[in-house]
């Protein structure tokens, strides 16, 4: 309705804060969604450690139903079929998690240990590689590398890897040398309720 003396007005949808909002609660939800699958996933880590299989496999499909692009997922579903020995599902799951998030030394550990068990050393060394360039100080990645080392023949540098891992348990100060990728300077190897523990 054109109202006198006023030009006429088309009808135009909602502006920008309705834009705005609109975002900020689907980016709530989905961050929502994401938190709860954490939880599922720590739940069925905790059934799965109770021996309890079955129900952290029940738990875990809720979790990948979910959320199933979510790396934490996918580490855990390619850690729970690395478990049962499905290898090639194991690394289908893991190789999407560390693409998707390649920051977390946990998730290289649990894909080099796929490469292991497909007889891929170089491969696994390369995953151990890189989960010790993040975290010079992670126990299972130094113990992984110097069994691997074993298999090869090259017992010196099992050696040092072993050494390396034994420091940590202890919570002893990594040498310089074993340090240099890091580009640290040597602190304790003591074990962390960070990320870098995540597998």
């Amino acid at each position: 309705m054109t109202v006198r003396g006023e030009p006429e007005r088309s009808w135009r949808p909602p502006g920008g804060a309705y834009r705005a909002n609109f975002w900020g609660e689907l980016m709530n939800a989905a961050a929502d969604t994401v938190t709860q699958s954490r939880t599922l996933v720590a739940a069925a880590e905790r059934a799965a450690a109770a021996g309890q299989g079955a129900e952290a496999a029940r738990i875990l499909a809720r979790a990948q139903a979910m959320a199933p692009e979510d790396p934490l997922v996918l580490n855990a579903v390619g850690a729970q079929a690395l478990r049962a020995g499905d290898f090639a599902s194991a690394r289908g799951f893991l190789e999407q998690a560390v693409a998707r998030d390649a920051s977390n030394p946990g998730f290289w550990v649990n894909l080099a240990s796929v490469y292991r068990g497909v007889n891929d050393a170089q491969a696994e060394f390369a995953a151990l590689d890189k989960a010790l360039t993040l975290a010079p100080r992670h126990i299972l990645a130094l113990l992984q590398k110097a069994s691997l080392f074993e298999r090869q023949g090259k017992q010196k540098k099992a050696a040092v890897s072993f050494h390396a891992a034994l420091l940590c348990m202890a919570g002893t100060p990594l040498p310089v040398a074993l340090n240099r990728r890091s580009n640290m300077r040597p602190r304790s190897c003591a074990p962390t309720t960070s990320r870098s523990k995540a597998s």
